[in-house]
């Protein structure tokens, strides 16, 4: 079962009367954080919209090939459920859609001064924009063509990606009361002058030059840029087109997505000294096994490896390999919701069920009935569950939330809060976890038996066959 929401993001406070949505989607180690366009109005106005999708093995166990059709369905859900809606969706000249992953490859606490130059020719737009990420927030830079030319000195950290957003109308999807924009260019900050040119007629080929970095980029989008185009085009046909052509919506998109995962793997064998090559590495981690993957990886310089974004694909990889069935679990020691101590060592002898979840999560709410009706059927049998929550906060109000949602889910087991004493042990992190609910079973021996991740049906039908139901 994978899960997508589409939900305001409260987190963030605007002083403009906006607000931004954002979608929580994928499986296990691919969920992401996608935001959307800023919403005119109050956020209590957008009705939360979940949706599952119930395919046949678990996210965990599908082949690249079956996963990479399921991710794509997934995104063409997505736009119809914004289609759907699309009387919230507003873009305006001063206020603009953003959307940048946020990956600082050098991680340098200090920023660089950067000049970008930028030209465009038959542009049909007076400005242009360009973002980055700046102290968790995300600033935005309206540039005023003159000429159709461009420039600014911005003082961003070395490496960290510039979004560069095309404001032409070719570029945007338009609908009733606002548009839904295009293919946007990501590039990173260099010291010195970085210039950016390009034709709008053929948007997003352009030309980039600068130091190492972008040079390398510049290489690697040249191959890139007719396979986004081809991918804004199927985008804007889903908008267009009727129900009967999701099909074939969906299969266009995953042909693309095989080609540009391939062009994505082949700049990285070429290029295993190139920061970009590490960039790379970590978008295309859900689209392939993780041998794959690691023998992928091991393909990067020792110089690229000992960078911070190396070092991170590496723990996750570890830690992946760490969560294979039959590998110990790790050990962890937390308070539950009434102050006791609870430890993994202590039900040495017994199976164990973690739940992860949070109460912001619609499908951990929804798989709780069932979950219940497992407790029921196999607590008596020595089956022990603990519940771990990730609220992303410890305040008195995050508690009350997350004892209430206990309380209305009929959560009657052992509860934890994964915020509380998170720096002490911080369970969520320990065991990987990066999509809600994942379950995980271990056995008597302390050894992880399963990992599920979304709905239940596969867990239950492996505990009755452990406990001979």
């Amino acid at each position: 079962m994978i899960n997508i929401k589409i939900e305001p993001r409260t987190d963030t406070k605007r002083n403009d009367g906006m607000f931004q949505l954002r979608i929580k989607v994928g499986t296990g180690s691919d969920r992401k954080f996608i935001p959307l366009p800023l919403i005119v109005g109050d956020p209590s106005d957008w009705e939360k919209t979940t949706e599952t999708f119930r395919i046949k093995k678990r996210a965990s166990t599908l082949d690249s090939k079956e996963r990479n059709k399921q991710y794509e369905k997934n995104n063409l859900y997505v736009l119809k459920k914004i289609k759907k809606n699309k009387k919230h969706i507003v873009m305006k000249k001063t206020f603009l859609y953003a959307a940048l992953v946020s990956l600082c490859l050098a991680c340098a606490e200090k920023s660089t001064e950067t000049t970008i130059k930028i030209t465009a020719k038959n542009y049909n737009a007076e400005i242009i924009t360009i973002g980055w990420v700046e102290d968790e927030d995300f600033k935005v830079e309206q540039l005023t063509l003159e000429n159709g030319k461009a420039e600014i000195v911005v003082n961003v950290p070395e490496g960290e990606p510039i979004v560069l957003m095309n404001n032409d109308p070719r570029n945007q999807i338009d609908m009733e009361d606002g548009v839904v924009p295009g293919v946007m260019f990501m590039f990173y900050a260099e010291k010195g002058t970085i210039t950016i040119s390009f034709d709008a007629d053929h948007w997003p080929a352009l030309t980039i030059k600068g130091g190492p970095l972008n040079n390398d980029l510049n290489r690697f989008h040249k191959d890139m840029a007719p396979l986004e185009a081809k991918q804004f085009e199927i985008i804007r046909r889903s908008f267009a087109g009727e129900e009967e052509e999701e099909d074939k919506l969906m299969i266009e998109m995953e042909n693309l997505q095989k080609e540009m995962t391939l062009v994505r793997e082949q700049f990285i064998r070429k290029n295993p000294n190139s920061l970009h090559s590490v960039q790379l590495l970590a978008m295309i981690q859900r689209e392939l096994e993780l041998d794959e993957f690691e023998a992928l990886f091991n393909t990067l310089s020792k110089k690229m490896k000992q960078t911070e974004q190396a070092a991170s694909i590496a723990e996750v990889i570890e830690k992946t390999r760490a969560m294979q069935s039959g590998m110990p679990a790790p050990a962890f020691t937390k308070k539950d919701k009434n102050g006791n101590t609870v430890s993994l060592s202590d039900h040495l002898g017994q199976y164990v069920l973690l739940d992860f979840w949070g109460t912001w999560c619609g499908a951990c709410r929804q798989s709780h009935p069932k979950l219940v009706e497992m407790y029921k059927k196999y607590s008596p049998l020595g089956l022990v569950f603990i519940n771990i929550a990730f609220e992303g906060g410890n305040s008195e109000a995050v508690r009350e939330r997350w004892l209430k949602a206990i309380a209305d889910d009929g959560l009657v087991w052992t509860n934890i809060l994964n915020d509380e004493g998170k720096d002490e042990c911080d369970v969520i992190s320990l065991y990987n976890i990066s999509a809600f609910p994942t379950k995980i079973l271990i056995d008597p021996q302390g050894k992880f038996v399963a990992t599920w991740v979304g709905s239940t049906p596969e867990a239950e039908e492996k505990l009755k066959e452990i406990f001979g139901l």
